[in-house]
């Protein structure tokens, strides 16, 4: 189980006449008592001579319980005291860098017959189908207790549940279903009369618009064919592309006349109504019974028709399929392989089914992969999760394993939730996880006689790295080549099971920036935002730290740091934000959650460069989002330019001046409406990023 202990933080004016501190040169340190019981708070106040980035920790003895970085020249702090903190009088919190060290000792004492537990819960409103994760700790250190949950305003049959304490930790899993209703609700952990502190939590119960459906329902339609879509929401309006782009209020109203399918076309459709949460995204490939084969070039997929075909031989090869379910069965008589093998590019016959919606799984013929193994040729396949490359050797394999049966090839995401929980404990947090199946009929094959060469998409933190992970969790490091540009990774293979790709904390940023010297006060800032994939080059190894950010980049930076959500459902109606622009999605998304609201008369201006005070607004919206409080001291910051920072943003700027994130620039001025460099934003999104983790 993963430490669940951390430190809460919260705004708070220390008033305690009890107050205990001792200085050192550089910093002092004061706390609100001498003693502290497990479930109780400790109020923390420290004072610093320099704004410059310090550490708090709590040792016992020569054991380190807890650290954060802080920074400013006053801090406010609290800590809940663990559950399984035990007795004693040799616990010390200090602060500070180096060997400029302010310290003070305490003691943790509380009757140690009976149980003690301290509950937390990781977010404090939720909607019906959310999980709601319970947290804590305990002075018991191996146990099965329960949770209790019920409605403060009574009404609601209290829910209860199994805890699962160990090694004085816990953790559990709270589904909130329909019974939930709209309202406030309190939930405790203990058991035989003993209970934890209470945490608070609510439930909002938005209705939602019925899902989308479509007639026909076969994804094979011929020329001319009309699409009818429908939701079970009455007063509902359905928008709709036809181009796979994610639709919007902005898009193509649905009409009763239906929508007419002239070519391939990928529809995708959302319904609406004031009041209600948008339906899910209904999408689904029109498009007639073949699919392109030949030898297909491209990465992770997403493209259709292959590319890499010899020219003298007429270009492409079109086969036929049948597809049922995810699993897409290829025709492939004797005469129709010679005819690919004849069109073969680079020693690879290519199978590209990336334009087949839904589909998961390519199925051969035996007899067809042992035909193009046969003629020394790699089968590379293409499907809309990646690409797999099966070199003859393994084609051949495969095929002689099959006993006549066909043979299917697989590439797919794992969800966290399919995984076991070391598996879970295994994996870094944004790791994404994929498993490659061949399957002969119901026979999983896991070692082949050859190669297997898979590229996955990866659009996350580098430097990247891809790992084995075994059924017992164990991790084995694969050597890997990353694609910055078609942000994919590839990776070899001679084993099939599930695969990790994700971020590799142990190896250096490597600084692919000509205008970024190692010298520089910047470096470690841009080598940071470049390697969390949340600031890229503005051209082939520039960075122009010099140069001005723009609108469109900060709000684009923030939704990188988010995941890159999907902005579904939403659109915020700019007219000067092209559809297709590389900052849309994050835009709209960066609007809907009110993080952004643009000039007014529907401009946003995204490439515009952004002012200090803009940023500093825009950055305390985020952390608004994401309901974060950090302690700052409520002790105004006079400026010397103070009339030049314009209204809206004067609480912003004290906020994140006083946690140090943006700085003044001399003789007491902030300059406020001045533009923010890309080298300035890197190293403010640094101290940024790192103070909200």
């Amino acid at each position: 189980m993963k430490k669940i202990f951390s430190l809460i933080l919260a705004v708070m004016i220390i008033i305690s006449n009890t107050a205990v501190s001792l200085a050192a040169s550089d910093y002092s340190v004061r706390i609100d008592k001498t003693v502290y019981s497990p479930g109780t708070y400790m109020s923390i106040e420290i004072t610093a001579a320099s704004k410059e980035w310090f550490s708090v920790e709590i040792l016992k003895g020569e054991n380190t319980l807890a650290s954060l970085p802080a920074s400013g020249n006053n801090v406010a702090l609290k800590v809940l005291i663990p559950a399984n903190w035990k007795n004693g009088t040799d616990y010390v919190l200090r602060a500070g860098r180096g060997s400029d060290i302010a310290s003070v000792g305490f003691e943790i004492s509380y009757d140690t017959g009976g149980a003690i537990y301290a509950l937390s819960v990781d977010k404090t409103t939720v909607k019906v189908g959310d999980k709601l994760i319970l947290s804590g700790t305990s002075n018991v250190a191996n146990a099965a207790v329960q949770y209790s949950i019920n409605a403060s305003g009574g009404g609601f049959a209290p829910k209860t549940g199994e805890v699962i304490i160990e090694n004085n930790q816990f953790e559990c899993f709270v589904d909130i279903g329909p019974a939930y209703v709209a309202g406030t609700y309190a939930v405790k952990v203990g058991g035989n009369n003993v209970f934890s502190n209470e945490c608070v939590f609510s439930v909002i119960n938005t209705p939602k618009v019925g899902a989308i459906s479509a007639l026909p329902q076969s994804s094979k339609v011929s020329a001319g064919a009309t699409i009818t879509l429908s939701t079970s929401t009455q007063n509902a309006v359905i928008y709709y592309t036809l181009d796979g782009q994610t639709p919007t209020k902005s898009s193509a109203l649905y009409t009763s006349g239906g929508i007419t399918i002239n070519s391939t076309a990928t529809l995708r459709a959302i319904a609406m109504r004031d009041g209600y949460e948008n339906s899910d995204i209904f999408t689904q490939t029109y498009t007639v019974d073949t699919i392109i084969i030949g030898g297909v070039g491209g990465g992770a997929g997403g493209g259709g028709a292959a590319s890499d075909t010899i020219p003298a031989a007429g270009g492409a090869v079109s086969v036929s399929y049948n597809k049922s379910g995810g699993a897409v069965t290829l025709t492939l008589p004797e005469g129709k392989v010679k005819e690919i093998i004849k069109n073969a590019v680079a020693g690879t016959a290519g199978f590209d089914l990336s334009g087949v919606s839904g589909a998961a799984d390519a199925v051969f013929p035996a007899a067809a992969l042992e035909q193009i193994a046969g003629a020394e040729l790699d089968v590379k396949i293409v499907l809309p999760k990646g690409t797999v490359t099966l070199t003859a050797d393994a084609a051949a394999s495969a095929s002689s394993k099959a006993g006549g049966e066909n043979v299917a090839i697989s590439l797919n995401a794992v969800s966290r939730s399919d995984l076991t929980a070391v598996q879970r404990e295994a994996i870094g947090a944004g790791d994404l996880v994929f498993e490659i199946k061949i399957m002969h009929g119901a026979q999983a094959a896991h070692d082949l006689g050859g190669k297997v060469i898979v590229t996955v998409p990866y659009s996350g933190a580098l430097p990247v790295a891809v790992w084995y992970l075994s059924d017992t969790a164990e991790l084995e490091k694969l050597d890997c080549v990353y694609d910055g540009a078609a942000k994919t990774v590839t990776f070899t293979t001679t084993h099939l099971s599930l695969y990790a790709v994700g971020q590799d904390t142990d190896a250096p940023v490597i600084n692919p920036f000509a205008d970024v010297a190692g010298g520089t006060w910047y470096f470690g800032d841009v080598m940071y935002v470049y390697g969390k994939a949340l600031m890229g080059g503005t051209a082939e190894n520039r960075f122009s730290p010099d140069d001005t950010l723009t609108r469109a980049m900060i709000v684009t930076t923030l939704w990188r740091n988010e995941g890159s959500p999907e902005a579904e459902g939403s659109n915020a109606g700019f007219a000067d934000v092209a559809q297709g622009s590389y900052y849309k999605t994050a835009v709209d998304w960066a609007a809907a959650s009110s993080i952004v609201h643009g000039y007014g008369g529907g401009l946003f201006g995204p490439d515009d460069p952004i002012t200090r005070q803009d940023l500093a607004v825009i950055l305390t919206r985020y952390m608004d989002y994401k309901k974060i409080e950090l302690p700052v001291t409520q002790q105004w910051i006079v400026f010397a330019d103070e009339a030049a920072i314009s209204d809206y943003a004067r609480n912003a700027i004290q906020i994140l001046n006083k946690l140090g994130i943006i700085n003044g620039v001399g003789n007491n001025t902030i300059d406020p409406k001045g533009n923010a460099t890309r080298g300035q934003a890197a190293a403010m999104l640094h101290r940024f990023i790192t103070a909200i983790q």
